[in-house]
């Protein structure tokens, strides 16, 4: 499978969920679901674009969509919550390092964090409410597929 989008498809998508409504949910007696997307933004060694750091991510800016399942537990208050994410981040590589007859195929990161945990929510007034949540669990993660083709000189 080619997991290779260009850059104006990326943008597109990133547009189409900025108008899709903040949340899409269903709900009914087995909890709500809530569907989600946007921007996904490497932090940390994963942004890093240092090519001689070995802990270098070299991630650019990416774009998110999940799904969030709510179910409550003993009040309304307080509810288990899971999710999981599908984030792709590109893969920052500078093709001119490597030479004009150096041909530089780049794949991107696919990460999936599937998480769960519990989620503590009150009124602050009639009009507002806030919330804290706390979740763990595991991130799969697929590195990008570099390929490079033709004579490299250093």
């Amino acid at each position: 499978m080619n997991w290779r989008i260009g850059m104006k498809r990326v943008l597109a998508i990133m547009f189409i969920l900025v108008l899709i409504p903040a949340v899409a949910y269903s709900q009914d007696q087995f909890g709500k679901f809530n569907l989600f997307g946007g921007i996904a933004m490497p932090r940390g060694d994963f942004a890093d674009d240092d090519m001689e750091d070995e802990d270098s991510g070299l991630a650019k800016t990416g774009f998110g969509i999940g799904i969030n399942h709510t179910r409550e537990l003993t009040s309304p208050e307080l509810t288990w919550m899971s999710s999981v994410t599908l984030l792709i981040n590109g893969y920052d590589l500078d093709e001119d390092e490597f030479g004009e007859d150096v041909d530089v195929e780049m794949g991107r990161w696919m990460n999936i964090p599937v998480m769960t945990g519990l989620r503590y929510e009150t009124s602050i007034s009639p009009t507002m409410k806030i919330y804290g949540f706390g979740q763990a669990g595991f991130n799969f993660a697929k590195a990008p597929n570099v390929e490079v083709k033709g004579e490299v000189y250093y």
